[in-house]
């Protein structure tokens, strides 16, 4: 009779348990989204003043310890962004107030390179993305015998007219690319696997979605565009080539075909105004200097960083905090400015996780060797200037560059 009893009790608690299994979650509120946008704008908001200043540290003053400290607290951001993104998922469907949707949909574009939700992910990412930019910002190599970094490269690109020196100091920029082709590549395969753990195909199409339209929209809307401008850009690019052709002859810069990146007065050759002395049109006695025209009206750098603040202020945004005193010097090396225009043009490699443009120049990878007048170099070629501005990052070895048809100088 016992035994009856018991088994009578345990069918009856397994369909029970059963029966609670199979009944749908109550679908949150709008209240509830709020209370959760809410909760996670502040939490994000107070986590990223310490992982900035973290960041600052690192960048004016890069060392073993404040690579590790930068590390430490982006890792802990990225694991507290992506659990916020996976649980915005949760209000899917609600019908919440279009500034509360909007915003549900940021929190899981939050992350420029999402880690993977797994223990470690976060603080490995975290780790190869500070590890790229120290080395990215302390690179050096060496020119008749001068160590040279980033910025002693770019004025000599900007001022000389030397070929052969062009070259040897573009190449010898390039040669710190080698030590980082691993932890890129790492980076790259991580950064996907978070995007589709997030619900992304992979990292380029959470960038594509920052524009409130489908990714797929989104690069057929910027192929669109390319179009309209390519004719200029073709025209462009000739006429530039051809300058170029009249100054070096055929030997450094052929009539036809692609230009050589390193003739453009710019890194990435991306922007051609360092050469205006070369290629300015015959007639043309002179033209505007923005550094003039500033000087001119009063903007020192100081009301240069106030206009700027201004901008954000009519936004409504709070204005920046004023030290007190002078802040001391940094005593170990910063990080190497960055151009100050990033995307469109920039020489790249074509990687698996998308379509959007790096916010900063991908150095060349490729094998250090010394030339005979001891300028550490790659061996690979000189590139060429790029002629799409779609270029993606972090994928393998496919490069986009210009080829426009032949065309009279």
């Amino acid at each position: 009779m016992k035994l009856h009893l018991l088994a009578a009790a345990s069918a009856a608690l397994l369909a029970a348990t059963s029966a609670a299994a199979q009944t749908p979650p109550e679908k949150p509120t709008p209240a509830e989204a709020k209370a959760f946008v809410d909760k996670a704008e502040a939490e994000l908001a107070a986590f990223s003043e310490y992982a900035a200043k973290s960041s600052w540290v690192r960048a004016t003053n890069i060392t073993e310890d404040t690579q590790w400290l930068e590390a430490r607290a982006l890792g802990q951001q990225n694991e507290l962004a992506t659990g916020f993104a996976k649980q915005a998922a949760r209000y899917d469907g609600v019908a919440v107030d279009p500034v509360t949707a909007r915003k549900l949909k940021l929190l899981k574009l939050y992350l420029v390179t999402p880690a993977p939700d797994r223990p470690g992910a976060a603080a490995e990412v975290a780790r190869l993305s500070s590890r790229l930019d120290s080395t990215y910002s302390t690179g050096k190599f060496t020119y008749k015998g001068k160590t040279l970094n980033l910025n002693d490269a770019e004025d000599i690109l900007a001022h000389s007219r030397d070929p052969a020196e062009l070259k040897a100091v573009w190449e010898g920029w390039h040669s710190i690319a080698p030590p980082m082709k691993d932890d890129y590549a790492k980076l790259a395969a991580l950064s996907n696997e978070g995007a589709r753990g997030l619900g992304f195909k992979d990292t380029g199409a959470l960038w594509r979605s920052n524009y409130d339209m489908d990714p797929d929209a989104f690069a057929a809307e910027t192929d669109r565009l390319w179009k309209q401008v390519a004719p200029f850009y073709k025209n462009l690019h000739c006429y530039v080539r051809a300058r170029l052709n009249a100054k070096y002859g055929d030997a450094v810069q052929p009539r036809t075909g692609p230009i050589r990146a390193d003739l453009l007065g710019n890194m990435w050759a991306q922007a051609w105004g360092n050469i205006y002395d070369v290629v300015a049109p015959a007639g043309i006695t002179s033209s505007y200097s923005l550094d003039n025209l500033l000087a001119k009206h009063g903007y020192e750098p100081v009301k240069m960083v106030k206009t700027g603040e201004g901008f954000y202020s009519s936004l409504g945004f709070a204005p920046c905090r004023r030290p007190s005193g002078n802040a001391p010097r940094s005593p170990g090396p910063a990080i190497a400015r960055w151009s100050a225009t990033p995307r469109p043009g920039m020489w790249t490699t074509r990687a698996t996780c998308g379509s959007r443009p790096a916010s900063r120049p991908t150095p060349r990878t490729s094998t250090p060797s010394t030339t005979s007048s001891g300028t550490t170099t790659t061996s690979a070629p000189i590139p060429i200037s790029p002629i799409s501005s779609r270029t993606p990052p972090m994928t393998g070895s496919t490069r986009r560059w210009a080829t426009s048809p032949a065309c009279r100088p």
